[in-house]
């Protein structure tokens, strides 16, 4: 499975999870993918995934990571701080 294959599996996964719409896009700069949870809450909660994790990782290992630290309900709780996905399989906070 290539890049792009995964990122849509991931925003599959998430928008199932969420139980909303999933936006993303790629910050070059960064080199990370952003997913934008597309809820009625202001601001919207982001996740990034940064672009060696995705080249590192199955997918199904990074949703696990994920739901392991309770990111859907962390991006619920606190839809103002986005949180990165690194290569280590930790969730951070994320300031860019």
């Amino acid at each position: 499975m290539d890049v792009s294959e995964k990122v849509e599996a991931l925003k599959v996964w998430l928008s199932d999870r969420m139980g909303a719409e999933v936006d993303t896009h790629f910050e070059s700069k960064a080199t990370t993918y952003w997913f934008r949870i597309l809820v009625g809450v202001r601001p919207q909660p982001v996740l990034c995934v940064s672009l060696r994790a995705f080249e590192d990782h199955s997918v199904e290992k990074i949703s696990n990571d994920l739901e392991r630290q309770q990111v859907p309900g962390m991006l619920v709780s606190d839809p103002a701080q986005h949180l990165l996905y690194t290569t280590t399989g930790e969730v951070k906070r994320y300031h860019p």
